[in-house]
């Protein structure tokens, strides 16, 4: 099913199954509502919506070879979703996102991923993936990171991460200004992986137990780190 930008203000809910598409649902429409529909089994993404202030909300996506939940719209919200046994389970990369409530498991690369486009110091109309709010996420067993912040000032808190294969939260060089609170996560390789290129961080009562490596990784990368 595709939606394109002239639409706006649509609601898509109560699909019962939508597979083997190339994607389950494609929408560029601004204020579009997708809720309780189940995506599994479409080749690349189960959900994948370009509009602004969009609400992607108690969805089910499974097995695709891309990403389960993609979001590029700005002020967007993706809620309360489960997404597993996808390539990555949610990507959003869209400023100022609230990305809370979801179970990502069983995904072969990230449970779920905030970042897009780095133009400046502030969020452009190029500028995608700034702002993101993660929060009260539940991430289980990824094949890499359980959450994976890409872009300046996030706020990730109060998530659940357990038993990712990689680590736990990932901050990558371009995650400065970014608040890291209030998370528990239970035998990650590496509880949270931060890359010392990101600047002003703030870590506080996490609990972090069972980390094989490290509770919190200082990586310097190549060496040129500044944080």
């Amino acid at each position: 099913r595709s939606l394109q930008e002239e639409g706006e203000d649509c609601t898509i809910q109560n699909i019962s199954r939508i597979s083997d598409f190339q994607f389950g649902i494609y929408s560029f429409g601004d204020h579009f509502t997708i809720s309780n529909t189940q995506a599994h089994n479409n080749h690349w993404s189960g959900i994948v919506s370009f509009g602004n202030n969009s609400v992607i909300t108690r969805n089910v996506a499974s097995n695709h070879n891309d990403v389960g939940i993609y979001s590029w719209g700005h002020n967007s919200s993706i809620r309360d979703n489960a997404v597993f046994y996808n390539r990555n389970g949610i990507l959003s990369q869209g400023n100022y996102a609230d990305i809370s409530r979801n179970m990502a498991f069983y995904n072969t690369k990230t449970g779920i991923y905030a970042g897009g486009l780095y133009v400046g110091p502030d969020p452009g109309e190029e500028g995608h993936g700034y702002y993101p709010n993660l929060s009260e996420n539940v991430a289980i067993l990824n094949k890499k990171e359980g959450i994976n912040n890409f872009f300046p000032h996030a706020i990730i808190e109060n998530n659940i991460v357990i038993q990712n294969e990689a680590a736990g939260i990932t901050l990558s060089a371009m995650s400065s200004n970014t608040s890291v609170s209030g998370n528990e996560m239970y035998r990650n390789p590496i509880g949270i992986n931060l890359n010392d290129q990101a600047e002003d961080l703030s870590l506080y009562s996490n609990f972090i137990i069972a980390s094989e490596d490290a509770g919190i990784f200082v990586n310097a990368g190549n060496g040129n780190g500044s944080g």
